[in-house]
């Protein structure tokens, strides 16, 4: 039968029932020698500090029992997923050192995981970063306070209104995001379309370029006397006519004559020079292949009045009549020879306000056909002769 005087446990203060004899006679009296031999020995606890010497035997609790306890405990954030578990000291090391951790996991407790683009959880990462740095001096302070409240972690209050407004934020910067995203995706979109058009565009508009350049090269061509009359170049030398006559020499004929079919050189122009010595000036302009109202059929030869240094001393409108011949060098009495009357209401023929007037002439001076069956007789040694022959009376 066990004894009811059953000894107690100093540390646990539980009965040790036993059916042992030597439990059986009533009670258990210590053995006071080897008591104060222990008490006398110096012990260092691996797990704290124990009694000092001479203190109660009794001593003894259910926190002392519990921290020297050898069974292993869990993380207090085992329920948003750690999985560590050690001893008491070991299990506040961990917590220590584990902040970023146990954050890393609040977050993921908090916030869902979903599929993102790669910029949005950059975005995302980046704001979360951010927030932990503010959150890490915070916690270590406020893990004591979770230690009393157990295995259910309830976070401050401070912490659950900055972790909805992270929350908060992050939502905010997804939207962003996405509208960025679907704005860019437009753009590259329309850019694409704009490529292809302009590649279109240029594929057809380049046959119908060259089209329009050679239509303006056309008319360019087609209207000399408005080119000369918009550029006028009388930078050479200036001659004086004798007797009111003036020879035009044109050397390398086959040349210019070839540039004028070519239409690189239409119009042949003379040195500027004065019908007297206090007469006017002027120019002669030769087209070998005709100009716009003849071409291909007829040599045209044209008269243009320049500004000169006399214009005050002569009479306008020019009234003087104007003989032009292309000289024949065999025969001259066999030259081609036309007469310009004047026509005193042209404009041509007015006292020049800038440097020339427009030119007036004669567009059919000769045929093509004419002047090359006679060729031999007004060209030689590839040289032509221009007269111009100024009735002096009449200015």
């Amino acid at each position: 039968m066990p004894n009811t005087l059953d000894p107690e446990c100093l540390l646990c203060r539980e009965k040790i029932i036993t059916n042992e004899a030597i439990f059986n006679c009533g009670s258990i009296r210590p053995d006071d020698t080897k008591r104060k031999e222990i008490e006398q020995l110096e012990i260092s606890c691996l797990y704290g500090s124990l009694p000092p010497p001479g203190a109660p035997t009794q001593y003894a609790s259910e926190e002392l029992h519990g921290f020297i306890s050898s069974k292993k405990q869990g993380c207090l954030f085992e329920a948003v997923g750690c999985k560590f578990q050690g001893l008491k000291l070991e299990i506040q090391g961990h917590q220590s050192i584990s902040t970023l951790q146990h954050m890393d996991l609040l977050l993921e407790k908090i916030i869902p995981s979903k599929e993102v683009s790669p910029l949005r959880s950059c975005y995302a990462r980046n704001l979360v970063s951010r927030e932990k740095g503010k959150f890490e001096n915070q916690l270590p302070r406020s893990l004591s306070h979770l230690g009393k409240m157990g295995r259910t972690i309830h976070l401050p209050e401070e912490h659950c209104k900055a972790m909805e407004a992270l929350e908060s934020k992050i939502s905010k910067v997804e939207v962003k995001v996405a509208d960025v995203e679907e704005k860019m995706a437009q753009v590259c979109e329309k850019v694409e379309d704009c490529s292809v058009k302009m590649k279109a565009f240029v594929q057809d508009s380049e046959p119908q370029n060259h089209r329009s350049c050679n239509l303006v090269d056309s008319k360019v061509r087609a209207c000399p006397r408005f080119c000369s009359g918009a550029y006028p170049d009388f930078s050479g030398p200036v001659e004086i006519a004798h007797n009111g006559i003036y020879i035009w020499k044109i050397p390398n004929f086959s040349i210019r004559k070839q540039e004028a079919l070519n239409g690189t050189r239409e119009c042949l122009e003379s040195n500027a020079f004065y019908t007297s010595q206090y007469g006017y000036k002027m120019v002669i302009q030769l087209y070998l292949n005709g100009d716009q109202l003849v071409r291909g059929n007829y040599i045209s030869m044209h008269i243009r009045l320049l500004k000169g240094d006399f214009d005050a001393l002569v009479q306008w409108p020019l009234k003087a009549k104007v003989d032009l011949l292309i000289l024949n060098q065999k025969q001259q009495e066999h030259s081609i020879l036309r007469r310009f009357v004047p026509d005193l209401t042209a404009p041509w023929g007015r006292r020049p306000m800038g440097n020339a007037n427009v030119p007036a002439g004669i567009s059919r001076f000769v045929s093509l056909e004419e002047f090359q069956g006679r060729c031999q007789e007004f060209v030689c040694d590839d040289v032509l002769f221009v007269k111009v022959e100024a009735e002096l009376d009449q200015m």
